[in-house]
């Protein structure tokens, strides 16, 4: 690996006045693997211009360097560069925290072959993870090639009816949205993804399919059994905050004419889809009081948002406040419904 330390320097007083930071990078041998080619080891191929720069406060900064691979190299080779504030030999010598920078490099290596990847899949389990029921299972990369992993589990019901199709990923896919997993050479990932339409107890059948580049991994088949136990242990999802209106209250602008047009929006913050009714009561807004809305149903999917229009012809004089009342469930616990209010003000007429 190829370390860059960093570091301010005590004889560089001046620049910190000037808000600047020095930066000094050493180069140190800890590769860790060495290959065949000349017996050279992987921090042997990074160099660098130049090993020490002076940054100013909201400065970026390019560090140029050359790459040298050998001929007979194939695979995929990690190295790390770590960065770190240079104190300078006198600041060095006294007791303090160091904060390090790292940044991973990785070297592909093609050949005109193609490429064949290999790897394992363990076997898949339902654990619960941070109050979410959650399906798991680890795959290891037994090639010489870093790979990109794309993982779907179908789970169906005991009659074979289909009842979600969840995608698994690396936390770290997770957290930057990335649609794969990115797996290294001999590496060993966990993959998660959320059960989310599970609602009762019983054995569910899973496919576990699992795509790496140009290969389709075998399929999996697994029979999973979901106690009630594991169904209470889950974080149920409080609707009532997980369901937002935008702008509350709605600010309602009559027309001469009486009549009004407005656009609200509903966002959805929860992993569940939610079913929206907002029961409309006419179907027209040629009498004074009617209203209704379009759309007047509609499902939101997970931290989505959908808009819809509230078409009204008001009485005379105009309402200050109006509440349009509407019920919401989890879609897959229609049983369970809960009611809201959608909260209008009226606002200078146009």
């Amino acid at each position: 690996m190829i370390f860059l330390e960093t570091g301010e320097s005590k004889a560089q007083g001046k620049d910190k006045a000037e808000g600047k930071e020095s930066i000094k990078a050493e180069e140190e041998i800890k590769a860790e693997e060495e290959i065949n080619a000349k017996g050279n080891s992987i921090h042997s191929w990074i160099k660098f211009k130049k090993l020490k720069y002076t940054v100013k406060k909201g400065e970026k900064l390019n560090i140029e360097g050359t790459i040298q691979v050998p001929k007979s190299a194939k695979g995929t080779f990690l190295a790390a560069i770590m960065v770190e504030e240079d104190k300078g030999s006198a600041e060095a010598t006294k007791a303090g925290v160091n904060v390090r920078y790292a940044v991973i490099v990785a070297i592909n290596v093609k050949t005109k072959k193609k490429i064949k990847f290999q790897a394992n899949m363990g076997e898949l389990e339902v654990i619960n993870k941070d109050g979410k029921l959650t399906l798991k299972s680890t795959i290891e990369n037994l090639s010489k090639y870093e790979f990109k992993i794309s993982s779907l589990a179908q789970i169906r019901d005991s009659d074979g009816k289909l009842v979600e199709a969840v995608s698994l990923k690396s936390q770290t896919a997770w957290q930057r949205k990335d649609d794969t997993s990115r797996i290294f050479p001999r590496g060993n990932v966990d993959l998660f993804g959320v059960i989310k339409s599970i609602r009762k107890p019983g054995k569910y059948k899973i496919l576990f399919r699992n795509k790496v580049a140009h290969q389709i991994l075998p399929t999996k088949r697994k029979t999973i059994n979901i106690t009630q136990d594991q169904l209470t242990s889950v974080t149920r999802v409080d609707l009532n905050k997980a369901l937002k209106q935008y702008p509350s209250p709605l600010i309602i602008s009559p027309r001469k004419d009486g009549k009004s047009f407005s656009l609200l929006q509903f966002k959805n913050n929860s992993d569940i889809t939610i079913r929206v009714d907002l029961q409309n009561k006419h179907t027209s807004i040629d009498k004074p009081g009617a209203y209704y809305f379009s759309p007047e149903k509609f499902s939101i999917k997970p931290h989505f948002s959908k808009k819809t229009i509230l078409q009204k012809r008001h009485l005379s004089p105009v309402e200050k406040q109006v509440e349009y009342p509407f019920t919401f469930w989890d879609l897959h616990e229609p049983k369970v419904k809960l009611k809201g209010k959608i909260l209008t003000s009226i606002g200078e007429k146009k």
